[in-house]
């Protein structure tokens, strides 16, 4: 995976009509920020909705419980999906981090460029 430069700077503004296409920048950035905020927000919301609705299966398997006659196969498979989909939020966890990362870094550089 490409590494995120940690420095990012870009040259100062010269003109009026130059700061106010890199203040127009920056409000677009800022907005596309807030999205993904939103995308996160949604999907940690899918993430916690199937691994509860997965733990629930395990827990009503029970042999005196309302799924107790579910193989043990099954059961298997369940838990094997459920540590399979925690390891793909992991990562999607750490994808949104590097986004954030990234983005923030770019929004510094334009409040430096516009200062």
């Amino acid at each position: 995976m490409a590494e995120i430069s940690t420095t990012t700077s870009l040259n100062p503004v010269a003109t009026d009509k130059e700061h106010d296409v890199c203040l127009e920048q920056y409000k677009a950035h800022l907005s596309d920020l807030g999205n993904v905020g939103s995308r996160y927000v949604t999907v940690q919301a899918f993430y916690v909705s199937v691994i509860t609705a997965l733990i629930g299966i395990l827990a009503l398997s029970e042999s005196e419980k309302l799924l107790g006659t579910i193989q043990t196969g099954t059961l298997i498979i369940v838990c094997l999906f459920s540590i399979a989909l925690c390891v793909v939020w992991a990562l999607t966890i750490h994808f949104y981090q590097r986004l954030f990362r990234a983005k923030f870094e770019v929004l510094k550089a334009l409040e430096n460029n516009l200062a």
